[in-house]
């Protein structure tokens, strides 16, 4: 859902920036053109004819670019055995891009023709290394930076090579094209932002000198213009937060959106990692908005009738980790650097391995971090006279520091406080088996954890340590102290907490055996939105996604990221899954002007761009929706009164109170699925007074217009640590609980049901109903009376507040039952209700859903989200 705010954050940015510039008459026009005040004679023409083209190289450049030796640098285009493999499996460069590499560094440019990701053309970067003995070593995780001239960027036409370094001097790959508006952004903003290019070619040189740690970038204007032309705003659209964390000389980790920097890294531990710096000024940041960052470098003009040659600014790579690009930048700054080395031991002197070891200067300011090897030893580079200091955090201890180094200072060594260990072991208690498990570990009191500058990852609620192992079993360090650890596995379980304390040098064990107790027999559970690092705004792995879905009983995950059909069941099989979970492919059909819709069962096809995206600009939903059902069984309308351009209900005018639309064109009359609750329970969507938008009155209004539309609730995970996977999650009755039957049986089953309404949303509780005959959720009964009853019966775990079931009868809440302990089945107090409910029908038909809620959330499972379950309509036709 996040994910389109961005796009209206930069509608507001550059709209604002026009509205600033409205009033200055030597601003340019619509066309981005001026004139000169000063000059009265008639403005020069030209044409392509007069005005130099651009040189082109040759196409394939040095045979052999990675055999670079010292003082060298060559470009070439790379050969599948140059490649290196990328350990995330997200890489989208290939054989036939272009390499431009020195005995230090590499980076990879893209060859013309269709591209991967957002920009679909070519001519731009792909991936950025460190070279050792002649290979492409520690890949960044490299996710997409786009150059842009508004909304604009180079269309590439052609990637050749100008100079392929066999001279001894510097070598240089060039990409050649018009300027194009990006056509995600173009949909959206062409109206808004209306300065246009069309008329202007552009040259994109990638220029690497032997021996450096830098690749320039310079663009070079082919203008057929008049008059001169300001491009008031250049633009960088850098897709990289969520997989490499953003990291600025003034803030560290703590990227200030607020306050310009010299230059901008993204960094990894362990791998290459780079940064961007203008040729002149400083970057301005724009926008930070679920990952993606917009940055705007200095503004420049082109000249008319003439090729003007514009430095765009420079990428420096180094690494590993932010000291080595700290390291590398220095270098390129003629900044002198000293090291300093030392150790971190444990509280018993024994080597701390994995540690990280962070440097501020005197001043606060945060400077670089390395992490400690197996002997414990570690070594930064820091400023030739700075006094700095250090300090070394493990997660689950207390920072150790500060140890000051003067200025002269080469060594320091630290030494971890007291330490101890917990050990948990959890099994399913009725098959006395491992089984996947979340386990919680809380300290008391509460930790706040480093500061933000340092980059750890974040402590949520006073969780020292969060893991989902496969097998149930998980050994944590912790600094000495009293702890509380909590194990639970979803919803359907009870969770078990036990309080330790922990002493020094001592393993505290728990062990614990997790019974089922909520009765879905025959039934499973999927979260039909979950978002991987192949989205950009997304900061978890697959495997990790994978893994906190077992660890809270999820059975069906569905993997739409934005704009990539990925999947997830090899990965499942890496894991040793398979006996829990069965993973179904598919995307989240990313549109920048009408809304977002989760589309699967798709199986990825590397024939297509982004393995089978659609290509949406220009077109209206109806089309694409068309397309889309010819390829896929299951479309979902998701989060449809979500911010902006995200919600399809929101842009398209939707009216629940009349059931009209302000834009027609838009509106498809074919969805039958809409993921009403997305990250979020029943009163968060519903308004009784009708009069705010909210999603369970769009989903009532449908149904009582006769119109058969269903409601899903997913997580729309994008970080588990504050959008936990499976809340809620969708249930169906598949016959089967078994993910190998599923699996052999295939999604077809589940979508049936989906597109049939024959399912539950759960957010903590169960809710199942049946009425006379059978029938279901999603399902008819014919011949109905004028009061017909329905068995009801609502389950939750004990630690699980339930407190209230609402019945709604063609929308309007008919009836309110307290759930207490007078509802309750004694032998089973899981079982918070189970009784038949009557309801009146109209002479027309009804249609009735029943909601139970809590009002506790759902800590500590998942705080600050209310534990609810939603049965979609039985229909009652008389």
């Amino acid at each position: 859902m996040s994910f389109g705010r961005v796009f209206v954050a930069v509608v507001i940015f550059l709209t604002g920036a026009l509205v600033a510039c409205g009033d200055d008459s030597s601003m340019p026009t619509d066309s981005g053109m001026e004139s000169d005040a000063s000059d009265t004679g008639p403005a020069p023409t030209c044409d392509e004819s007069t005005v130099p083209s651009f040189d082109l190289g040759d196409p394939d450049g040095h045979a052999a670019p990675l055999g670079v030796g010292p003082g060298e640098a060559r470009a070439g285009r790379a050969q599948v055995a140059d490649l290196p493999v990328d350990p995330e499996d997200l890489a989208t460069y290939e054989a036939g891009d272009f390499i431009l590499a020195n005995e230090h560094i590499a980076i990879l440019i893209e060859d013309a023709g269709e591209s991967q990701l957002y920009n679909p053309w070519g001519g731009q970067l792909v991936g950025a290394f460190e070279v050792e003995g002649g290979a492409l070593v520690r890949p960044a995780d490299f996710n997409e930076f786009i150059v842009a001239v508004g909304r604009y960027t180079i269309m590439t036409e052609s990637v050749t090579v100008m100079a392929d370094g066999s001279d001894g001097g510097a070598a240089i790959v060039r990409a050649v094209g018009p300027l194009r508006a990006l056509p995600f952004l173009d949909e959206f903003a062409g109206g808004l932002v209306p300065d246009d290019y069309d008329d202007i070619s552009i040259a994109l040189d990638y220029v690497l000198e032997p021996g450096a740690d830098t690749v320039q970038i310079q663009a070079s204007f082919q203008s057929i213009r008049p008059l001169m032309t300001l491009v008031r705003q250049p633009l960088l659209l850098i897709f990289q937060y969520g997989r490499m964390p953003a990291f600025t000389p003034g803030g560290g980790f703590d990227f200030d959106m607020t306050e310009p920097t010299d230059w901008l890294g993204f960094v990894e531990d362990g791998a290459t990692s780079y940064a961007f710096r203008a040729a002149e000024g400083v970057l301005t940041p724009l926008l930070e908005v679920s990952g993606t960052l917009l940055i705007g470098p200095p503004s420049y003009t082109i000249e008319p009738c003439t090729v003007t040659d514009v430095p765009m600014g420079e990428f420096v790579i180094g690494g590993p980790g932010v000291d080595g690009l700290r390291a590398a930048i220095d270098r390129a700054d003629d900044a002198l650097q000293r090291t300093v080395t030392g150790a971190v031991t444990e509280n018993d002197g024994s080597p701390a391995a994995g540690v990280r070891v962070h440097v501020e200067l005197d001043d606060g300011t945060y400077f670089t971090r390395a992490v400690t090897d197996a002997a414990g030893s570690f070594s930064v580079r820091v400023p030739e006279t700075a006094a700095v200091n250090l300090y070394a955090y493990r997660r689950g201890q207390s920072a150790v520091g500060p140890v000051a180094v003067a200025a002269a200072g080469t060594t320091a060594d630290l030494t971890l406080g007291p330490v101890g260990q917990i050990e948990i072991t959890a099994t399913d208690m009725g098959t006395a088996e491992a089984t996947p498990v979340r386990i919680q570990v809380f300290t008391t009191p509460p930790s706040a954890g480093p500061p933000a500058a340092w980059g750890e990852p974040r402590i949520v609620g006073g969780r020292s340590q969060v893991v989902s192992p496969a097998d149930g079993h998980a050994t944590v360090t912790v600094g000495v102290g009293d702890y509380t650890v909590f194990v639970s596995k979803g919803f359907e379980y009870e969770a078990v907490s036990t309080e330790v304390t922990v002493a020094d040098g001592a393993t505290e064990t728990v062990v614990v055996a997790l019974e089922r107790v909520v009765d879905t027999t025959g039934v499973m559970c999927g979260d039909f939105h979950i978002h991987t690092t192949r989205s950009p705004d997304a900061i978890d792995s697959a495997q990790e996604k994978l893994l906190s879905a077992a660890g809270d009983g999820l059975e069906i995950p569905v993997r739409t990221d934005h704009e990539f059909v990925s999947e997830f069941e090899t990965v499942i099989a890496e894991l040793g899954l398979e006996g829990h979970m069965f993973g179904v492919s598919g995307i989240e059909l990313t549109t920048f002007a009408w809304g977002h819709f989760g589309v699967f069962p798709l199986e990825p096809d590397p024939s297509m761009r982004n393995d089978g995206a659609f290509e949406w600009p220009g077109r209206l939903p109806p089309d694409v929706f068309e397309e889309a059902r010819g390829r896929a069984d299951a479309l979902i309308v998701n989060h449809p009164r979500g911010f902006g351009v995200g919600g399809y209900f929101s842009v398209t005018g939707y009216d629940a109170a009349t059931g009209s639309v302000r834009h027609p064109e838009l509106w498809d009359e074919d969805f039958s699925v809409v993921e009403v609750f997305n990250d979020s329970d029943f009163d968060a969507n519903y308004d009784p007074t009708g009069e705010n938008d909210a999603t369970v009155n769009d989903w009532f209004s449908f149904l009582n217009a006769g119109r058969r539309v269903f409601a899903v609730g997913a997580s729309d995970s994008h970080k588990i640590y504050s959008s936990p996977v499976g809340y809620p999650r969708t249930c169906m009755e598949l016959g089967t609980d078994d993910p190998a039957t599923l699996r052999a049986m295939g999604p077809d089953a589940m979508v049936g049901q989906i597109n049939a309404g024959q399912m539950t949303v759960s957010g903590g509780i169960y809710v199942d109903a049946l009425a006379a005959g059978g029938a279901g959720p999603g399902d008819d009964v014919l011949g109905a009376m004028a009061r017909e009853l329905i068995s009801v019966r609502v389950q939750a775990a004990n630690f699980i507040d339930a407190d209230r079931l609402r019945v709604f009868v063609d929308g309007a809440l008919a009836e309110t039952i307290a759930l207490d302990a007078t509802t309750e089945d004694p032998m089973e107090p899981t079982t918070r209700f189970d009784a038949d409910i009557e309801i009146d029908v109209a002479p027309g038909g009804s249609w009735v859903i029943f909601v139970a809620d809590g009002t506790d959330d759902l800590v500590p499972l998942h705080p600050g989200r209310r534990p609810f379950g939603v049965t979609n309509p039985i229909f009652f036709n008389r």
